[in-house]
């Protein structure tokens, strides 16, 4: 079965000179927190701002947060264009052209498997919350913002809709397309591969105030997803299905469920309440590896006639064609 695989060794015939790289990673730094902590130096409450989960909401301050994002981006456009002399499409795919369907059935099969336990989940905390009992105790409940704004909701539909795939696409880029296709140059072998950019992806998020919940657990998490993303990239040939899942997901928690700790506050529908007693706990970790990672992949590898043998996975990546 013939599997298209050539995007995580893209790299290899261009500027791969050892400085070339450092020099690319320092731009793409300085772009995305030097250049990008201007819009926050110029902002009325830049004390606020820089105290990460302590900011509210509002359209100024999402705008001025996630704007390093914009300027990581432009500055890795120059890195690929004058540093590295590729275009920016061969760190977006390895097709000919950008499969946008696949970004759209990421995107349908991530928000599908987010959606059905969130519906559970408020309904569960509704009925038990309903029940006056006081030896009755609601394990993990989630309660309706008590600030909802319609219109400020409504614009902010908007405002992600605009400003989120920005975020997205410059994560995906760096550690699934620049990270991963640099790491390839030294590794062949997939799992090795990933495992590595899904460490560079937790270690990126180990300033986020979501710690607090439980450093660990959400170190798992993060590793799994960066993992997984990082080995679905390379057997789906690009970032069309990892940036599906990764803008869907960000989406999700922006509109529906957030936590009163987050690194960016918006005026999402609900609040996970129980989170600020319980903490991340290990049910947690499994339950979000289990149905927002594991399932999807299965999904992918049967849609797109992945090989899911074990041996597989431990397969160089250039030699997945194999049958």
């Amino acid at each position: 079965m013939q599997i298209h695989n050539e995007f995580s060794t893209l790299a290899r015939g261009h500027n791969n000179n050892f400085l070339y790289w450092i020099s690319g990673i320092i731009v793409i730094f300085l772009g995305w927190q030097i250049l990008g902590v201007i819009p926050i130096l110029l902002h009325p409450n830049t004390d606020e701002l820089l105290q990460s989960g302590n900011s509210p909401y509002t359209i100024l301050n999402f705008i001025t947060l996630m704007s390093g994002f914009l300027f990581g981006l432009v500055a890795f456009v120059f890195v690929a264009k004058y540093i590295h002399k590729r275009t920016l499409i061969s760190y977006l795919t390895g097709f000919k052209t950008i499969q946008y369907d696949r970004v759209i059935f990421a995107m349908t099969i991530s928000l599908l498997f987010s959606s059905i336990p969130f519906v559970l989940w408020v309904f569960a905390s509704n009925e038990c919350n309903a029940i006056s009992l006081p030896s009755v105790e609601c394990a993990r409940s989630v309660e309706f913002n008590p600030n909802f704004s319609l219109m400020t909701y409504v614009s902010f539909i908007f405002i992600a809709l605009l400003i989120t795939p920005i975020q997205v696409g410059f994560e995906e880029i760096l550690f699934r397309g620049y990270f991963l296709q640099g790491l390839g140059l030294f590794t062949k072998n997939t799992v090795i591969l990933s495992l590595m950019v899904g460490s560079l992806f937790m270690i990126a998020h180990l300033a986020n105030p979501e710690t607090s919940y439980g450093m660990s657990k959400y170190m798992t998490i993060l590793m799994a997803t960066g993992t997984i993303w990082a080995l679905i990239a390379i057997k789906g040939n690009g970032l069309e299905l990892p940036f599906g899942f990764h803008l869907a997901n960000n989406l999700f928690v922006f509109l529906f469920i957030t936590t009163k700790n987050s690194v960016i506050s918006t005026p999402a529908l609900y609040y996970d309440i129980g989170i600020e007693q319980t903490g991340i706990t290990w049910a947690d970790v499994i339950m979000t590896i289990t149905f927002a990672l594991i399932i999807p992949y299965i999904i992918l590898s049967i849609k797109y006639k992945w090989p899911t043998g074990f041996s597989y996975l431990f397969k160089s990546s250039n030699n997945l064609n194999e049958k």
